[in-house]
């Protein structure tokens, strides 16, 4: 999880090869709060290059030119911490986050190292073969479709033909009528009778009107 909340002034800042070089040279005019964002803005630009080991070294020594216990010094050391995690002194990034848990005076920092604690501190899920879902090798596949549609060609032997399906009366026709096999109740009374006897009179008559 590379990144954490930080402050307006301190995230997104870019710093240039003679702005670091200038940083890093004792005799340089520069205060300690500029120093600081130069070493971390080139550390975090180290971290998302993969160099976790330079960029912890950067931001333990922006950590030190703030003091540790200040919000920014907090902010700086959850980005050392995970840098160190990345590096592989998980030992360390895990000790570091804890004190921060326990022991920073800004509640946002401890709020948030708790978070990536609760992370770094997770059990490692363990994967079989049988948790994956293997896939077929197609390049077996000796046919395919003329269309080249994806679809996978007929199986059948050449010279054999698919079953044909007769083809059906006409919609609306009276064989088509008789072939829907409506189920009509059976009347109880006299008026039903002659409902029913209506029904049928008038879906003979929709036949030929329709055919």
């Amino acid at each position: 999880m590379f990144g954490v909340w930080l402050d307006a002034d301190v995230a997104g800042r870019q710093v240039s090869k003679r702005e670091v070089e200038a940083a890093q040279d004792p005799t340089s005019e520069i205060s300690e709060d500029d120093k600081a964002e130069i070493f971390f803005a080139e550390g975090t630009r180290l971290m998302k290059r993969g160099d976790f080991a330079s960029a912890a070294a950067l931001y333990e020594r922006a950590v030190d030119l703030v003091s540790a216990d200040t919000r920014r010094g907090g902010e700086y050391s959850l980005w050392l911490a995970q840098a160190m995690h990345a590096a592989g002194d998980e030992g360390e990034a895990v000790s570091l986050l804890r004190a921060l848990e326990k022991s920073h005076r800004d509640r946002a920092v401890s709020v948030v190292a708790a978070e990536i604690l609760y992370i770094f501190t997770a059990p490692k899920l363990e994967l079989g073969k049988d948790s994956f879902i293997g896939i077929p090798d197609m390049t077996q596949i000796d046919s395919w479709d003329a269309k080249k549609s994806y679809k996978l060609a007929s199986t059948l032997p050449k010279g054999q033909d698919y079953a044909k399906m007769e083809k059906g009366p006409d919609k609306y026709s009276l064989e088509w009528v008789k072939d829907q096999r409506i189920v009509y109740p059976e009347p109880t009374s006299r008026t039903e009778i002659v409902l029913v006897g209506l029904a049928i009179a008038g879906a003979t008559a929709s036949v030929f009107i329709f055919a």
